[in-house]
């Protein structure tokens, strides 16, 4: 594996919001096998994927699958709503002027006045869900050039069980492409770097600015090489007076953030008592049980140094130590007392966003206890 390229957007700033680029987007696509295109709320990403996908498959005769995580988002309703802003009428011509769904079968339609209904036309994709992709196992999919996987970075529950959803998307690929070579674009809001396929797939994202891409290479024991980008799409520059929080979350593409309790004072002069690192999904936090002014918390900052020997971890450290445990577990009855206040929420942050994700780590780190109890 490895880094084969990172490049820089030359964008300007400018007055007019940045949507993101369709032409751009589906060259990236062209030129890799798994494209996660990543950024703002309403930054334009999604309509320029789907828009783009029709696009090709029309041209070409071909067709694609749309992929939602969950059986309950693959209803022909909720399909033919995200479709509803396609530019079909201008892709195909003006021979259609709609996209309909049947059964999941998304097809290129054309509205009659005269009847005040839509009629099918080119059968050009076909709706998804990971949740049941063990029922589409056995079919056939023929002639099938793209894959289009929306919101696949949540805030909620991945799926889990006996395979892991990141499988589960592979496996779905395999059904719908067989032996032939597609194209596989994932589309997911910048709400949290804490995300299955980062992880299954290494894709270290550390140092990536907005406006830039960076491509990684997995080789096989055959030989065969599977490239995967990342594009995380500029700002929009875009304001509204409806979000007067999270302004840059929102329009700007950076992480979502919580407000989080800070330290009162300075954490310079205070006394350490316990030193652990927390780990889940290559994000590392280096936690510091501390007493100050009189009170006695946690204080929580990002860990950017290699860890030194004889340090207490938790996570998924691929560590062999007796001072590591995956789940947030005393080993020791005076380590009991310090475990207590973090479970209590007595913690301080760094900043919002080390708060926002050490809460999401812990709250992981938290299952290994229930699971290995």
């Amino acid at each position: 594996m490895g880094i084969i390229s990172k490049s820089k957007s030359d964008y300007k700033k400018s007055k007019k919001p940045r949507w993101v680029s369709s032409d751009k987007v589906m060259k990236l696509a062209k030129q890799n096998h798994i494209l996660c295109v990543l950024g703002a709320w309403s930054n334009g990403k999604s309509y320029a994927c789907k828009n783009g996908v029709v696009r090709e498959c029309w041209k070409n005769k071909t067709r694609f699958a749309f992929v939602r995580r969950n059986d309950l988002e693959n209803k022909d309703s909720i399909i033919e709503n995200y479709f509803l802003d396609c530019n079909v009428e201008d892709i195909t011509d003006g021979e259609f002027n709609g996209i309909i769904c049947y059964r999941k079968d998304i097809f290129l339609a054309k509205y009659d006045p005269d009847t005040e209904k839509w009629k099918k036309g080119y059968l050009i994709g076909h709706g998804f869900s990971l949740s049941a992709y063990a029922h589409t196992k056995s079919g056939v999919y023929q002639n099938y050039e793209y894959m289009l996987f929306e919101e696949f970075i949540t805030t909620g529950q991945y799926l889990s069980g006996e395979f892991s959803e990141p499988y589960r998307l592979m496996r779905l690929m395999s059904t719908v492409f067989r032996n032939n070579d597609g194209h596989v674009i994932l589309v997911g809001n910048t709400i949290t770097p804490l995300c299955p396929y980062m992880r299954e797939w290494s894709l270290n994202l550390k140092g990536l600015e907005q406006g830039q891409t960076r491509t990684f290479e997995f080789s096989n024991s055959y030989g065969n090489v599977t490239k995967i980008c990342v594009y995380l799409t500029e700002p929009t520059d875009k304001k509204s007076n409806m979000f007067f929080m999270h302004e840059k979350e929102i329009h700007g593409g950076a992480f979502h953030s919580a407000e989080h309790d800070h330290v009162n004072g300075d954490i310079a002069n205070a006394n350490v008592i316990y030193t652990a690192v927390f780990s889940y999904e290559n994000k590392m936090f280096l936690g510091r049980f501390v007493e100050l002014n009189g009170a006695h918390f946690w204080y929580i900052e990002p860990k950017t140094s290699e860890i030194k020997p004889n340090t207490r971890t938790f996570g998924d450290l691929r560590i062999q130590s007796d001072l590591h445990t995956k789940g947030i577990t005393p080993i020791h009855p005076n380590e009991k007392t310090v475990i207590d206040y973090l479970n209590a929420g007595k913690i301080r942050y760094s900043d919002n966003l080390t708060g926002t994700l050490f809460i999401q780590v812990y709250n992981k780190l938290r299952m290994y206890n229930t699971r290995f109890s």
